[in-house]
């Protein structure tokens, strides 16, 4: 079975704008007054901005990417969260798995300053490099993932997950765009 595929272009750059400055705007309500102070880093990346289940990105992902992940790979999937990052200069993503959340990950550009690549190892080490509007789908919890220093000033992901198993839809919210409940979660069940 494949677990790595690469399909560009999946959005406009037209519509990676405006993504990119509802990320920007969510960015500086949630940080304001002290939003002048860019970062409010994750457990994985901490030179960064991270927002779970920004509205943007959970109807990007329910709207157009799902489908297309399902077309892909074959698989009916249903989806579990969103993620949206802005990673700044010397940011690093370490090398990591994503857990058991989800059983396809997909990692999309939205914008950026500078070519960041993603490495995804499957057993095989791949080295992917993406342009605003191009998405990596890639098993999360089997294969390694990584992301030397950002040598540039800003670059911004859409992280989207999907399950196979309409019990884990939207990891136990009962709507897309709603907060984590750990307690709901039938991940943890």
């Amino acid at each position: 079975m494949n677990d790595l595929y690469v399909v560009e272009n999946v959005i406009s750059k037209e519509t990676c704008k405006i993504i990119a400055k509802e990320l920007r705007i969510t960015r500086d309500c949630v940080l304001y007054p002290n939003h002048e102070n860019k970062v409010r880093g994750d457990d994985i990346v901490e030179n960064s901005f991270s927002f779970y289940s920004p509205l943007c990105m959970e109807a990007l992902a329910d709207a157009i990417v799902k489908d297309i992940v399902e077309d892909v790979t074959g698989d009916k999937l249903y989806n579990s969260y969103t993620y949206g990052r802005i990673s700044y200069h010397d940011a690093i993503l370490p090398k990591h798995r994503d857990g058991a959340k989800s059983d396809y990950s997909v990692s999309m550009l939205i914008d950026s300053d500078h070519e960041w690549p993603i490495y995804i190892d499957n057993g095989e080490e791949h080295k992917i490099v993406q342009k605003p509007g191009d998405m990596v789908i890639y098993n999360g919890n089997t294969s390694e993932h990584w992301r030397e220093p950002y040598e540039g000033k800003e670059y911004l992901s859409s992280f989207m997950f999907f399950v196979k198993d309409k019990y884990r839809e939207f990891e136990g919210r009962p709507l897309q765009g709603m907060p984590y409940v750990k307690q709901d979660d039938p991940n943890l069940i």
